[in-house]
């Protein structure tokens, strides 16, 4: 921000969006300050402005700011653009300059009935929640635990303080839950079993595809040592029959990735004695050959990864447990707050993009009546505001 031309681009652009990038202490802050007095300079009301901060503080803050420039203007103003500048500095009070919390929570009560709530809700602080959330998922659990064989499973394997951690750090993030979770369909194990599959499959036809692969495989089958017992002739038939496998588009994915695997341990090339084998020519030849398919193991892997066991197995199972519970702990913590007639801060901005999404005529009326939207710390902004401010 060491530019003035930039500041004064950013103050002064109307036509398009603008976004400032700087370290901390360049002056971002003081540019949105400007931009703002520059917005109601230009005619705007200071309720058609609206400024999100991150803290209350910042909230605070600005409007302390806003005022003292709102000072500076009437000292250096004519009578009548004086007047304007003192109203603004009365209506700074019904500014919405605030929090996205504070700005949602207005929102909702104006349209309560478009979003289904009574006006007079309690919005909770985060310790407040942190609370009520604790107190709430302990007595879900322990509640579960005489109902729920999935419960008592996630408890007996993960231990009753894990599972709340769990539960208490997916109802935190539940909106990003619930999209995740949307997107999906079927069970974990489902998802997973078609995810592990075109792995294999992707690995398979790297392996297969490639020339050291094809090249390798054809001097061991043209060659052979004239004793049958040669640890390179044992390696070299070993390595045919599970390639063999490895090739078999027929075969099950698990069978061809566990032989790729099964393979790769046979490929030791420093072995083979010279008088079992043509001429020594055609031993290094084949060493060469297995060297090659042992080389592979460095740039795919051994497809171990590939080849999920009973640990796996359980974990999947103990997911769908886990999310099934997730569900039923939602509706707890939401009938909390019912009872109590309050909010969260996530409940405040959940609400309020659903409000602004599903009912065209609030987004219309937020549209006409804010003009412009300010953003301060927006890198901190995650995805659900966004939706709400754009």
């Amino acid at each position: 921000m060491s530019d003035e031309r930039e500041r004064q681009a950013a103050i002064a652009e109307r036509e398009h969006n603008q976004l400032l990038a700087a370290g901390a202490g360049s002056g971002k802050t003081t540019v949105l300050v400007d931009r703002y007095l520059s917005l109601l300079e230009d005619g705007c009301g200071v309720t058609e402005v609206v400024a999100v901060t991150f803290t209350e503080k910042a909230a605070a803050e600005m409007k302390v700011r806003v005022r003292e420039k709102c000072d500076e203007k009437m000292r250096a103003a004519e009578a009548g653009e004086r007047r304007r500048w003192r109203e603004i500095k009365r209506d700074l009070e019904i500014a919405p300059i605030s929090t996205i919390h504070s700005f949602c929570a207005g929102l909702l009560r104006e349209w309560c009935v478009e979003a289904a709530l009574d006006p007079e809700f309690g919005v909770l602080d985060e310790m407040q929640t942190r609370a009520l959330l604790r107190e709430t998922v302990h007595e879900f659990i322990l509640q579960r635990l005489t109902e729920s064989d999935g419960m008592r499973q996630l408890v007996a394997r993960l231990g009753l303080r894990s599972v709340g951690q769990a539960l208490r750090k997916l109802l935190s993030e539940r909106d990003r839950v619930d999209r995740v979770l949307k997107a999906c369909n079927g069970t974990s194990r489902n998802r997973w079993e078609a995810a592990l599959e075109a792995a294999q499959a992707a690995l398979l036809e790297r392996v297969t595809g490639s020339g050291a692969w094809t090249d390798a495989l054809a001097v061991l089958e043209a060659h052979q040592a004239s004793d049958a017992d040669d640890k390179m002739e044992v390696n070299r038939r070993r390595i045919l029959a599970e390639a063999a496998v490895v090739n078999d588009d027929g075969r099950p994915y698990p069978d061809r990735v566990a032989a790729w695997g099964a393979l790769l341990s046979a490929c030791r090339p420093n072995v083979g004695q010279h008088r079992k084998w043509p001429s020594k020519e055609v031993l290094a030849e084949v060493r060469a050959a297995v060297k090659r398919l042992g080389q592979l193991k460095a740039e795919e892997g051994d497809g171990s990864h590939l080849r999920p066991g009973a640990q796996d197995d359980m974990a999947a199972h103990l997911t769908d447990a886990l999310i099934a519970e997730y569900g039923q702990a939602r509706e707890a913590f939401s009938a909390a707050k019912r009872r109590r007639a309050a909010l969260d801060f996530s409940d405040l901005q959940i609400l309020a993009r659903n409000l602004l999404r599903d009912h065209p005529e609030v987004r219309a009326a937020c549209q006409r009546r804010y003009r412009y939207v300010l953003v301060d710390e927006f890198q901190d902004t995650n995805e659900l505001q966004k939706e709400i401010i754009w």
